[in-house]
């Protein structure tokens, strides 16, 4: 549930703002696993682990205030919709670090990374097909004409492929190296937004 509405909070974010600031805001799953970490798993870190920490969130603060200022946009509504989906990335990203702590906890005590992708694909499954019901997205679809379904079909089944690929390799990498790891591995998706960004966008 935590991961579903992690990746709703994304995906409705980028409806008012650019992939690289999703992606920068994303980076706040760093200090979030951190912290969290800490709290329920009892992780111990050095002075050094801390002062990472802190230069993690002062970077993070900045890119913040960047993205906001750079905002040329005039329109109150705009504006406040463009702040809003910062705050959708941020709240995505959070729950994002919630559900690595806690797969984390799961695959480390239990040790059975096949029964927890089993049950992750089951419920997942079942969860999302609902979200689109009540939300009424199934709705939306049915309004759309032959040439959006084509585009609507074919991003989506590139979407679901690579989340396949993501959510099956990433317990492996949780239950050998830890959700922290797992999420400053994470930075380099920044980069290669950015390029990407820049390859479809400009």
């Amino acid at each position: 549930i935590v991961d579903i509405h992690a990746t709703l909070l994304i995906v409705y974010a980028y409806e008012f703002t650019s992939i690289t600031s999703v992606m920068l805001l994303e980076d706040f799953t760093i200090p979030s696993a951190f912290i969290l970490s800490i709290c329920f798993l009892k992780i111990r870190y050095t002075k050094t682990h801390l002062k990472a920490l802190f230069l993690c969130g002062l970077g993070m603060g900045v890119a913040f205030v960047m993205i906001c200022s750079s905002n040329k946009i005039t329109k109150v509504t705009l504006i406040e919709q463009k702040f809003d989906s910062d705050v959708m990335a941020l709240a995505g990203a959070f729950l994002y670090a919630l559900s690595n702590i806690l797969q984390e906890h799961f695959l480390k005590s239990r040790e059975d990374v096949h029964h927890y992708l089993g049950f992750l694909g089951l419920f997942g499954t079942i969860i999302t097909f609902l979200e689109c019901y009540v939300s009424g997205e199934f709705d939306d679809v049915k309004n759309l004409n032959s040439d959006q379904t084509f585009y609507l079909v074919k991003n989506l089944i590139l979407f679901s492929a690579i989340n396949q690929i993501c959510y099956s390799l990433i317990p492996f990498f949780v239950q050998r190296s830890g959700a922290t790891l797992l999420n400053i591995s994470n930075v380099t998706t920044v980069i290669w937004s950015l390029l990407i960004d820049i390859t479809l966008f400009h």
